[in-house]
């Protein structure tokens, strides 16, 4: 099968890879203003949005094979949550392929272990699962909402969100399980010094899905990593940071970076 995609804009290629639940709709606000500059490809992960689920399941692996099918040869890519850990594994699977990595809410390891504590705990995204099967609209709003952080626009951009969650159809419910079971079971901690190639981690502090000192982590172990980090976003700052977003990421792609960290305010 072949995933779900649309492309637009002119300039240098920019794959867009969104998270858990969600569907490349989520990406239109940054989009509007990315396409200015970018060629953007963004894609519906298998099971969510206008795309059907894989037929022998989702893994990083599959998932990876199925969105190489559909996206340029040599590209910058942006990746969201579990988009982002998607990113990476490609880049590790495929370096020749990624120019540029830009990550957003990312972390090398989405559940808690003994020896890292910046992350949500397993009893947490098992509660996900769990709800997945009882009720997966309500799963989904709540997830959403608990990504929003404290800034003006979060009210706002979640009745939005909310709107949008469903636009394209009913997500495929297996692909859910085994994409939450990609978050907690992934663990890229020992490949990140593998990962040279220049990378904006694009970070809310109030995120609580992928704490702020996960991006920390990424940017020491990193080759090539700089830190934005955004006062009073959570998980989404592209929904709630648009214009910060945007900047940062302009920035990134038209400059040397250094391995610099930069905070800015809400």
């Amino acid at each position: 099968m072949t995933l779900y995609f649309e492309q637009t804009g002119s300039g240098p290629d920019l794959v867009l890879i969104h998270g858990w639940g969600a569907h490349g709709g989520i990406w239109s606000d940054l989009a509007a203003s990315l396409a200015e500059n970018f060629r953007l490809t963004i894609i519906d992960l298998p099971g969510l949005g206008r795309s059907a689920a894989l037929d022998h399941g989702f893994t990083l692996e599959s998932a990876i094979t199925a969105i190489k099918a559909v996206t340029p040869e040599a590209a910058i890519w942006m990746g969201w949550s579990l988009g982002a850990l998607i990113t990476m594994a490609l880049a590790l699977s495929d370096k020749n392929r990624v120019k540029k990595m830009i990550l957003i809410g990312g972390s090398p390891c989405f559940a808690k272990k003994k020896d890292w504590p910046f992350a949500t705990s397993s009893e947490v995204l098992d509660g996900f699962g769990n709800m997945l099967k009882t009720d997966y609209r309500k799963t989904l709003t709540r997830f959403l909402s608990l990504q929003m952080g404290d800034s003006i626009r979060a009210r706002e951009v979640l009745r939005t969100q909310r709107q949008l969650l469903f636009q394209y159809g009913e997500p495929d419910i297996t692909a859910l399980a085994e994409m939450l079971a990609v978050l907690k079971e992934t663990d890229l901690r020992e490949s990140l010094s593998q990962l040279d190639v220049p990378t904006l981690l694009i970070h809310g502090e109030r995120d609580t899905l992928a704490p702020v000192t996960a991006a920390n982590y990424l940017e020491r172990h990193l080759p090539q990593a700089r830190l934005f980090k955004i006062k009073g976003a959570g998980h989404v700052p592209f929904l709630t940071h648009v214009d910060m977003c945007v900047q940062a990421i302009n920035e990134f792609v038209n400059n040397d970076i250094s391995n610099k960290e930069t905070t800015c305010s809400s």
